[in-house]
């Protein structure tokens, strides 16, 4: 007797959740969120790194609705865009090149390095991170690597183990 009533609600919850819109960004030039920090390898957009390397992942909301995205993450046209990130008088600028699951739509997550620029590793998560692509940023450019962050900003940061960043997309998708 209770599957019976079950399985209408279960349906009736099943196509309300499907009908739910999909988040995409309302501006793809920059925007206000948090920053985390995450250990790197390969990448989203196919290129492996280190931790030194200044790159950045964007949220997979941001990423997976820029325009000209398509269903190989590799050939994004975000991937090798520079982006300059503020926090608390501090920034850096660092490369797009991979995407994070586990960051709201205008997060960022950065390596240790990138994120040392703004605050030391020791705080993990960091609010109010402002950012805005440069419009110098040649779409599809491969991030460049060992950037050294501007010499007056500060080397502070903390590890977050709820960080979930997803890099394991390479291009024998």
């Amino acid at each position: 007797m209770v599957y019976l009533f079950s399985l209408p609600l279960f349906l009736g919850c099943l196509i309300l959740t499907a009908a739910l819109p999909i988040p995409r960004a309302t501006d793809y030039t920059g925007g206000t969120g948090q920053g985390t920090y995450y250990d790197t390898g390969l990448t989203s957009c196919g290129q492996t790194y280190t931790d030194s390397d200044l790159i950045v992942a964007l949220s997979h909301l941001f990423y997976d609705s820029y325009p000209g995205a398509t269903a190989n993450p590799n050939d994004n046209p975000v991937c090798g865009k520079k982006l300059t990130a503020h926090y608390q008088g501090k920034s850096v600028t660092v490369t797009v090149a991979d995407r994070c699951t586990g960051c709201a739509m205008y997060d960022l997550d950065f390596t240790p390095t990138g994120f040392q620029a703004l605050s030391d590793l020791s705080v993990g998560r960091i609010s109010g991170v402002v950012w805005a692509f440069d419009d110098s940023t040649a779409t599809g450019a491969n991030p460049g690597s060992n950037t050294v962050p501007d010499a007056s900003s500060d080397s502070s940061s903390d590890n977050d183990p709820t960080d979930t960043e997803d890099s394991d997309f390479s291009s024998a998708d």
